[in-house]
């Protein structure tokens, strides 16, 4: 009779089991996947694309069902490493998510690498591009990084201003991680019959540039390199025009566009180091593009939405694969994973320098003209051809 009650217990506990599956989940409820996008501050515009772009992969996945399950999307402000150290803690102990997505900021994804090694959740991470956030997570066999890191991004930079011919650069850097350190790799890998002039930190947000630019007119210099966010890109290429400050290109090294500047004449000629434009000619990414201006009235201004989308579906795609949440299934599906994306290329995993699954690594150069970015560098992908050095700003 004990050993038949034990069986019956046995029996039980292992139907609670198969019915609980991943983190006390059923096969019936949502999926939930917490995502970390920054909604105010001064990546806010970027933030709300990607919110967007999450949220339309989100109703295309659940119009099809995933593994008959519902997705479930918790959204959080991380605008900050506070609010985003915050939204970490909400997400693992409040709403129980399975996934970690999103974000934008290297001084954001340094602050949440020990919160989160002490719960090593799946993190399918857009944001970061510094590379003490690589070495932060260089053990982290959880992390799978989208975006390229800084390195990649100024040898990219590097190679469009040899192109340009340009000999003589200023730098200007928003005084994080991102900015700093991407302003010192620019420093070390500065070419041969290339020279930085200036380099001058900026406090992102601030609404008054002029001194600094001032100072970077008395200078001679080919180029004009700033490295910020969203809400800089307004005062910063206005505030030139103020002074009149003429360097044979502005080139922005942003991740994202305010509302609004592709319309200012003061963007015309304006070159930029980005993934993706929207007029990639691409059949996923005219795909992408038609669907989210049909929904928000507008195309995306920056790579950041389709990076988003990227993220949600390639995501989706390996929990198909893995026919599982569980998270070390999950793991090995989406090392795996060979997705066409919207951004033009196939995203797929590979070690980076530090970790051991690094997605995108390759950028373009755009040139605003007429309220479009046209590609102009590499010569191989150019939509347009190259205005350098941009007439002085009386003559636009």
């Amino acid at each position: 009779m004990k050993n038949k009650f034990l069986r019956i217990l046995l029996a039980a506990a292992l139907l609670i089991l198969m019915l609980s599956g991943c983190g006390g989940e059923t096969a019936k409820d949502p999926i939930k996947m917490g995502v970390m996008v920054p909604l105010s501050g001064p990546s806010a515009a970027t933030g709300q694309e990607m919110r967007n772009a999450y949220m339309l992969a989100a109703e295309e996945i659940n119009a099809q069902g995933l593994l008959g399950r519902k997705v479930e999307l918790v959204i959080e402000d991380s605008k900050d490493p506070t609010a985003a150290v915050a939204a970490l803690e909400k997400l693992m102990n409040r709403d129980k998510v399975s996934i970690l997505m999103g974000e934008v900021s290297s001084t954001v994804g340094y602050a949440l690498a020990e919160p989160a090694k002490k719960y090593q959740p799946l993190m399918a991470w857009t944001g970061a591009a510094s590379s003490k956030v690589e070495g932060a997570f260089k053990d982290a066999d959880w992390f799978f990084h989208y975006h390229p890191w800084e390195y990649h991004n100024v040898q990219a930079l590097l190679d469009f201003l040899k192109f340009s011919g340009v000999k003589k650069l200023a730098v200007a850097y928003e005084d994080g991680l991102f900015g700093k350190g991407s302003a010192d790799m620019i420093k070390g890998m500065i070419p041969a019959g290339m020279e930085i002039v200036a380099s001058e930190p900026f406090k992102s947000g601030s609404p008054d540039f002029t001194p600094m630019i001032t100072k970077l007119k008395g200078l001679p210099s080919d180029a004009f390199v700033w490295i910020g966010y969203p809400g800089d890109a307004i005062p910063i290429t206005t505030q030139c025009k103020e002074v009149d400050y003429n360097p044979g290109t502005i080139l922005a090294y942003v991740p994202g566009w305010p509302e609004g500047f592709n319309k200012l004449p003061e963007s015309q000629y304006v070159t930029a180091i980005v993934l993706w434009t929207p007029d990639v000619p691409d059949p996923n990414s005219r795909k992408f593009v038609e669907t989210y201006q049909k929904k928000y009235g507008e195309a995306p201004r920056s790579y950041w939405a389709p990076l988003a989308y990227t993220n949600i579906m390639s995501v989706a795609e390996a929990i198909k694969k893995a026919n599982s949440t569980d998270k070390e299934a999950l793991k090995k599906a989406l090392a795996s994973i060979e997705y066409p994306s919207p951004l033009g290329q196939t995203l797929k995993f590979s070690p980076s320098k530090e970790i051991k699954y690094q997605g995108f690594t390759n950028l373009i150069t755009v040139q605003w003209q007429k309220g479009k970015m046209e590609v102009v560098y590499p010569e191989k992908m150019a939509t347009g051809k190259l205005v350098y050095p941009a007439p002085k700003w009386k003559d636009r």
